[in-house]
């Protein structure tokens, strides 16, 4: 029985089958990397950053001003590119009405305990 030289394969057939050079780099190519970068360490990541403590309370002030219609409470806090489009007052009065439409009026806030 002949063994076959490197590069060479026989298919169930019993047909020699010959892989060209560029088809042995093409996969030293594709492993080599993939080995090499499953052997590093993971990137670690740094922590995200930490909310104000009121960031509850913001954001329920600013659901209160938008279910009410409050439009100008809200305007008043935005950064100054939000301030400067002509439109946003506008927006954010027809995004508050399609909320009354759809959503109706609150009725009860359930609050959820955080775990943590």
């Amino acid at each position: 029985m002949k063994v076959p030289s490197y590069g060479t394969s026989t298919f169930q057939s019993g047909l020699p089958m010959r892989l060209s050079s560029g088809t042995i780099l093409l996969a030293a190519c594709i492993v080599l990397p993939a080995t090499a970068s499953a052997q590093t360490k993971p990137v670690s990541r740094p922590a995200p950053a930490q909310l104000p403590a009121d960031s509850m309370a913001i954001g329920r002030r600013y659901a209160d001003w938008l279910y009410g219609n409050r439009v100008d409470s809200l305007v008043a806090h935005m950064d100054a590119d939000s301030k400067s489009r002509p439109a946003t007052a506008t927006e954010l009065a027809d995004a508050s009405g399609q909320i009354m439409r759809r959503a109706g009026v609150e009725e009860k806030v359930l609050e959820l305990l955080s775990l943590g």
